[in-house]
């Protein structure tokens, strides 16, 4: 797994490339990665897109909510964008994207951050 960033009027847009598994978010330290963006900067918002994700495990989703979690006690929009059929599949069926605004665009994340 590979994550690059740019942040723009105080939001941070993550790409995520590769698998979000327990064993790649482990070896890359991913919510540690996120801690840091958080406490290093003041953030509106944080988005990932995620369309180089192509699979994601039940640890990669224990992490997406923690980091959820995290921004929401920090009062820091989240949301996901540009998932593939398969990601969107097994966010749809965990209900995941009822919890987490999972969007199309890039666009339309950057438009839900300033209407909320």
């Amino acid at each position: 797994m590979k994550l690059s960033q740019h942040i723009d009027d105080n939001i941070c847009i993550i790409k995520i490339e590769g698998d979000m598994t327990g064993v790649e978010a482990r070896n890359y330290r991913f919510s540690s990665y996120i801690k840091k963006q958080l406490d290093n900067q003041p953030l509106k918002a944080i988005a990932f897109n995620m369309e180089n994700v192509k699979f994601i495990d039940s640890f990669g989703i224990g992490v997406i909510l923690l980091l959820h979690k995290l921004c929401k006690e920090r009062q820091v929009d989240f949301a996901l964008y540009q998932l593939n059929q398969e990601v969107m599949t097994t966010f749809s069926l965990t209900h995941i994207n009822q919890i987490i605004p999972v969007l199309d665009t890039k666009e339309e994340a950057l438009a839900h951050f300033v209407n909320n």
